[in-house]
Parts: structure tokens; C-alpha cells; sequence
């Protein structure tokens, strides 16, 4: 685990740049850095820096950027490969030599054997910059699930690349020029949606991509995608059910276990949910120590740490457990910026730093349950889904009713809450999924002074599946999974120095969830059925009944409490105005509402404009 950037530029840059770029990440690899910089045949210039987590082969044997025994490659590489020995094995046989114990290594003599094909080989997370000498090519990289960030700038023949957007800001080259457009789809999904980043001409790598930079040019190439997995599953379901559980199994325990693998202590985030419990059950059944960690809020409606507490109790794992105060969080926000140098608008950003921070004091790695939910239809969303679809012909009557000349004049119409009249107001055409964003959306829009759009939609387009809860299963797992889910995993724990592995986002699962029918994930109203019925042979029910909030926030409470005066200091009419982005008038209605309904739409939203300030704040200019 580390963070890497680097260039290919026109002109050169001093070294020391490109020390400035990679030292901004110092939080994703304290152990260890590295840079290479050389003018290549073309004129142009390369550069690779490297800062080094050392989670396998913590010699520096690991160093990088590291070459091939030819020198025909060189390589900076971040994530983590978990079958790493059995194609070590592999390319012993086809006679490569190895001088170390790291997944780096495989990377390189991969490549050297199969090129571009490697990594359809590789099952792990990562982010991967490659120069071939030979071929005169630089390849970047991305996982299949999207679990390791990469970005990239390109622009007047200039490429910079980085794990996150800290090192283009140290480039003298690069500008930071706001990208408008994207603000109000970043309010109303809580993220910026790939492949748009909140800079102009920055761009991120998207899940399963990768990307040739040859002769001043970019291509972009796939070798691997969430539909072709769907399209693949649909076509060969397999509709016995002992022979999916068992299959299943093998698959999580595989996943488990491969994940367990560290030369640095390993533990486990666990709250009340299916996920976590699960990964704690199977985790102890390989390993017979295993650590848990769980965070606790004084707010009992979010709260669930006695729960989890008496599940690690049953299960016998180590357990901690951290309950946030006011204090504790107050002390954490200023950081919400510096970890997350994109604004990412997930309130459980804030438990999940608090969980890391406390962690760190025993493990460098920890398991999560990340993924659970969109892969085996977890969420209440879901279930609102089914609902809508079995009515949604009730639905067209009244939103054609609603057409009629005069009938949305009608007073009853007027009195519909605003969810209500946004889906009766919205398009025939609107994607199947998207209804509870319908009001989100227009309140962001009425928030920003800019229209924008976003990716989101255009993607489910090309989702042929017609059950509306599996089409927005495929469409989180492409999308919410890792531009918000996996990117507020690796920031938060990266601050910390800490790695965290998501096992039921193993490819092989994701793939293989696509061969159950549905029917076995979603039955009777009872989600994630086919894990339950797993799980519960292990833990009993009774530990397991009740809602689920995860690493959830009460962030309605901290907006009209410990975090008000903050917030209406980013919100004076002084600072939106100088600031051009935001409607003054509309911010403060928002708050207003906030303060007399605490409706959960206008807190998620003041939160993500709350972010969005510290942000701005941070890296564009002070808002006073």
C-alpha cells in the first residue's frame, strides 16, 4: 500500500518537484520513498515517485520505483496483488527469477511475459503506472472494483498522474481551475462521479480501465466491466440453491483468507451489520486471534456499538470500541479536508477516521464489509424499489392524470410533500433508479448558481436489466461503490497510515453474485437472503435483529449543534458572493429549514456543502 504520481512532461522539472509532489502523501507510505526522473528518446520527460506502506516483504527489497533484471520496465505500484504467489509461481516455472517476497515484483515480470494481459491475472486492488522502454509507452492502471485511486491530468501535451490530487497542486505546470459544472451532481449524490474530478482537465482512471500514454497520444482500453460480469451471470444462472451457498462459501473464505495475508498485524471493523459480522465469523474460523474495532455514537438512534460488542463477545475476537463525543469530532474536522483533497460528502467519512485513528495504535491492515449491500440487495433503497416497480403503473396514471391542462394547479397537488411532486414532476424518460434523487437534485440545483450534470444517468442507460432493484445494484457497484464507498475507505484509513481490504468486493464474488438468481438474494421482502441463511448457522439471529446504521452520523444534530457557527461562517453573504459558486439567498433558507425540521435531505445536503467550504478553504483560498 502507498501512494505514487508522476509525469510525462514537454519541459523539465527540477527533482525536487517531484520530491514536493511525492511527499504530499507521506500518510499513504511514511516507510519509504523513491523517485526516477530521465529524458526519454522522444524528448519528453518521465518521472515516477513512489512513498512506501510496507504490508509485504518489508525489506527494501520493496523499493520503488522498481525496474525488470533487463531494465526494459520500470514501475510504481499501489494496493495490494493477493494471488501475487501463485503467478510468482507461475513465472518461476517460465523461468523468471525473483530477489524479493513482494507483489511489486510479480507486477513487473508479468508484464514482461504477458503485457497488457497481466492484468487480467491480477486479483487484488490497485493502481499501477508502468513504463515499457522498448515499446516507448507508459501504462496507468486501475483495479476492477476501483478500490485504489488514480487520477491524471492531460492537457497541451502535459500528463501527471497521482493517487490523489495533493501532488498535482505541487506541479508548477498544473492549474486549479474549478470544475462548475460538476458541484450540483456532487451535492445531490454526495461525490463526482467518474470519470470528472473537481479540477478541469483532471481526470480519474475508472474501475477495470486502463490507459496507454505512446507517441503524445492517450488510449483508453478495458479489460474489465461491471455489465459484461452482469451480462455473463444473467446468461448461465444457476438456479440450485445448496450448490450458490456452497460456491459462495468456498469464495468468501478464499477471498477471507487471502486477505489475512501480512508480514503487519491485521484486524477487523465491525459493526452490527450482515457484512462485518460475517467477514468477524469466517475471519475467526480461519485464524484463532482476530482484533475488532468498532465506533459508537451517544445519539441511540445511531448507535449500535453495544451490539457489536456483544457480537465480538460471542464470536471471541479482541474487541475496542471508541464513543464520539462533540470534542472528538470537532477535533477531526479540520483534518476532513486534508484527507479527503476531494470533496466527498459521506458523513461517515468522520467515524471511519475516528475508527482508523483508534486501530492504528494495534493493526496497519483491517478487514471491512465494504461491498456487501450492493452485491447481495442489503439496502432499504432496494426494498423501496421493488415497492415502486409493483405500482409503478398506479404511478403513470397519476403523473399522466397530473398532465391534464389545470390539474397541477390542483391545490391536493400542492399539498404532496416535495418528494412526491418532484417524481410526479420529473420525466417519463428518468432513469428507473433515480426517483429518490429526483427532489435531492432539484434542491442542488437551486443551491449552485451553475446547471452541471452527471455521468450518473448516462451509465444506467446502458444497463439492460429490467428488475429495478438488481439494474441499481449494477449501477452502485460501477458508480457509489468507488467514487464514494471505497474512496471514503481509503482516505480515512490512508490518513492513518492503514490499509483497509474489502473481501466481498473480490471480483470472483461480484461475478459470481451475478450467476444467483435473484430470487435467492432478495425473497419475500428479506434481503440479502442467501447470506443470512449462511450467517446465521454461525451467529444466532437474536445478535443480529434490528436496524442497521454501519459507520452511520447524526449529522442533522452536529449542523445545528457543535458545528453551526462554522457553518454559518462559510455561508455569509461576504463569502458566497466573492465566492461565485453558491446562491447566498438559498443557503440560508437551507439552514433555516434545517434548523425547524432537521429533514434528513437538507442535512445531507448542508453537509456536503459544509465539506465542500473546508475544502475550498483549504486548497483554493480562505473563505473570510
Amino acid at each position: 500500500m502507498c501512494g505514487i504520481c508522476g509525469y510525462i512532461l514537454k519541459e523539465e522539472l527540477p527533482n525536487v518537484n517531484l520530491e514536493i509532489m511525492n511527499n504530499t502523501m507521506i500518510k499513504r507510505g511514511p516507510d519509504d520513498k523513491g523517485i526516477y526522473t530521465t529524458r526519454l528518446n522522444d524528448g519528453n520527460f518521465l518521472g515516477l515517485a513512489q512513498r512506501r506502506l510496507s504490508i509485504l516483504d518489508l525489506t527494501e527489497l520493496g523499493h520503488q520505483p522498481m525496474f525488470s533484471s533487463n531494465r526494459q520496465i520500470i514501475v510504481v505500484f499501489n494496493g495490494e496483488i493477493y494471488n501475487f504467489q501463485e503467478i510468482r509461481k507461475e513465472l518461476k516455472n517460465k523461468g523468471y527469477r525473483f530477489i524479493s517476497n513482494c507483489d511489486t515484483e510479480v507486477i513487473v515480470n508479468g508484464y514482461l511475459e504477458y503485457g497488457e494481459d497481466i492484468l487480467n491475472k491480477l486479483n487484488g486492488m490497485f493502481a499501477i503506472a508502468l513504463y515499457d522502454f522498448s515499446k516507448q509507452q507508459l501504462l496507468l492502471a486501475r483495479d476492477r472494483m476501483g478500490k485504489k485511486p488514480l487520477y491524471y491530468y492531460w492537457k497541451n501535451g502535459n500528463l501527471i498522474f497521482a493517487s490523489e490530487l495533493k501532488p498535482f497542486m505541487k506541479c508548477p505546470i498544473f492549474k486549479k481551475e474549478i470544475n462548475c459544472e460538476c458541484i450540483s451532481g456532487y451535492l445531490t449524490n454526495r461525490y463526482i462521479a467518474a470519470p470528472n474530478t473537481i479540477f478541469k482537465e483532471t481526470f480519474k482512471v475508472e474501475p477495470g480501465q486502463y490507459i496507454i500514454w505512446k507517441n503524445n497520444q492517450l488510449e483508453k482500453h478495458t479489460f474489465w466491466n461491471i455489465l459484461d460480469a452482469y451480462r455473463e451471470g444473467n446468461n448461465k444462472q444457476i438456479y440450485d440453491y445448496n450448490e450458490c451457498i456452497r460456491t459462495l462459501k468456498g469464495l468468501v473464505f478464499d477471498s477471507v483468507e487471502k486477505r489475512l495475508i501480512s508480514d503487519v498485524p491485521v484486524g477487523l471493523f465491525l459493526s452490527r451489520g450482515i457484512d462485518s459480522v460475517l467477514l468477524a465469523a469466517v475471519a475467526k474460523e480461519i485464524r484463532e486471534k482476530i482484533q475488532t474495532y468498532t465506533i459508537g455514537f451517544f445519539d441511540q438512534e445511531q448507535n449500535e456499538a453495544v451490539e457489536a460488542k456483544k457480537i465480538a463477545e460471542y464470536l471471541g475476537t479482541q474487541h475496542k470500541e471508541m464513543y464520539v463525543s462533540d470534542l472528538q469530532l470537532q477535533k477531526v474536522i479540520p483534518d476532513l479536508p486534508k484527507a479527503f483533497d476531494e470533496p466527498l460528502g459521506d458523513p461517515s467519512a468522520v467515524a471511519q477516521m475516528l475508527v482508523a485513528e483508534m486501530a492504528k495504535e494495534d493493526i496497519t491492515v483491517a478487514l471491512s464489509g465494504t461491498g456487501g449491500d450492493e452485491v447481495f440487495c442489503g439496502y432499504k433503497m432496494y426494498d423501496w424499489l421493488y415497492t415502486i416497480q409493483r405500482w409503478r403503473w398506479v404511478i403513470n396514471i397519476i403523473r399522466n392524470a397530473a398532465d391534464l391542462p389545470g390539474i397541477r394547479q390542483f391545490p391536493l397537488l400542492e399539498k404532496c410533500s416535495p418528494r412526491v411532486r418532484a417524481i410526479l414532476n420529473s420525466s417519463k424518460t428518468t432513469c428507473h433508479t433515480q426517483f429518490f434523487n429526483t427532489y435531492r437534485e432539484e434542491c442542488a440545483q437551486k443551491m449552485v448558481l451553475q446547471e452541471g450534470t452527471s455521468s450518473i444517468n448516462m451509465f444506467e442507460n446502458k444497463i439492460p436489466e429490467t428488475n429495478w432493484q438488481l439494474r441499481r445494484m449494477i449501477l452502485d457497484l460501477r458508480t457509489y461503490v468507488p467514487d464514494e464507498i471505497l474512496a471514503v475507505a481509503d482516505r480515512s484509513s490512508m490518513w492513518y497510515s492503514m490499509e483497509v481490504r474489502a473481501p466481498l468486493l473480490d471480483y470472483r464474488i461480484v461475478e459470481y453474485s451475478f450467476h444467483i438468481p435473484h430470487k435467492y438474494k432478495y425473497r419475500q421482502g428479506e434481503k440479502k437472503y442467501i447470506l443470512k441463511d449462511w450467517l446465521y448457522t454461525m451467529v444466532p439471529q437474536d445478535y443480529l435483529n434490528g436496524p442497521k446504521h454501519g459507520f452511520s452520523a447524526p449529522i442533522a444534530y452536529w449542523l445545528n449543534g457543535p458545528l453551526k457557527q462554522d457553518l454559518l461562517r462559510v455561508s455569509t453573504e461576504h463569502v458566497l458572493n466573492r465566492q461565485g459558486i453558491f446562491s447566498y439567498k438559498y443557503i440560508c433558507d437551507m439552514i433555516n429549514k434545517l434548523e425547524r425540521s432537521n429533514d434528513s435531505i437538507y442535512s445531507s445536503l448542508l453537509w456536503c456543502y459544509y465539506v465542500f467550504q473546508l475544502w475550498y478553504g483549504t486548497y483554493i483560498e480562505e473563505l473570510i
